[in-house]
């Protein structure tokens, strides 16, 4: 299937921290570039691995230090299909569906999000991925973002920020607890209660995971180009 990710991804911060003082305007493409090379050959556990060892091995260390996030479904696992499995989603429609159906001719790319009401990290990274929607849509593996909230907050949002790719509403967070992202950290009854682990899974026409990506924290998300360039990899 091509390369595999499940890690703690270190993104713009951890180009911004090789690149500090380099005086080259090239260094973030280059070191995304030699990232992205490094991560096709192996299962890696951090990000800029291959770019990194280019900035001094201080800097390399760091971004090897980051931790394999144990949270929800690995690569290779098999998402929750089938009646008995499917849990449905509301568009910002009204229209209900599953996250398998959601899929184009190759598979789709999920990116579950905390909110697009409270969360500014969430919104942040929901505005970027408008940047390669339309090429993850052309490479068949459309972008749907997922989160608890309802689909009316979602459609708002949406139209607020003119985002062509589709927003559900995950019901009482029902697949976000199938994939295994639930934040225990809050209890039933608290506002943040049902939020997901921020998290990108692409998934393939099998249903299954071929691609993880993972922050260290809830604060970070990958870049958009990171995650476009994730998805052309494993078609190659």
């Amino acid at each position: 299937m091509g390369w595999k990710v499940e890690s703690s991804f270190v993104i713009e911060n951890a180009i911004a921290r090789s690149c500090r003082g380099s005086g080259d305007k090239f260094c973030k493409g280059n070191i995304m570039r030699n990232s992205i090379a490094g991560l096709v050959s192996a299962s890696l556990i951090a990000f800029g691995v291959a770019g990194a060892a280019n900035a001094g091995p201080e800097k390399a260390a760091k971004m090897e230090k980051m931790e394999n996030h144990e949270i929800g479904l690995k690569v290779g696992d098999t998402i929750p299909t089938g009646e008995a499995a499917a849990k449905v989603v509301t568009g910002v429609d009204g229209a209900t569906s599953t996250l398998e159906a959601l899929k184009g001719t190759n598979g789709a790319t999920f990116v579950f999000v905390r909110s697009a009401d409270w969360c500014p990290f969430c919104k942040k990274q929901m505005k970027d991925m408008e940047n390669v929607a339309a090429q993850l849509d052309e490479l068949g593996y459309p972008l749907v973002a997922i989160s608890y909230d309802a689909p009316e907050t979602l459609a708002a949002f949406k139209e607020k920020q003119n985002l062509s790719y589709q927003l559900v509403s995950d019901t009482a967070s029902a697949n976000i607890k199938a994939f295994g992202l639930l934040n225990t950290k809050y209890e039933e009854g608290s506002k943040a209660y049902g939020i997901p682990h921020p998290a990108v899974l692409v998934v393939g026409s099998d249903n299954t995971v071929a691609v993880k990506l993972m922050e260290e924290g809830y604060k970070e998300r990958p870049a958009s180009e990171v995650v476009l360039s994730a998805v052309q990899s494993i078609q190659k």
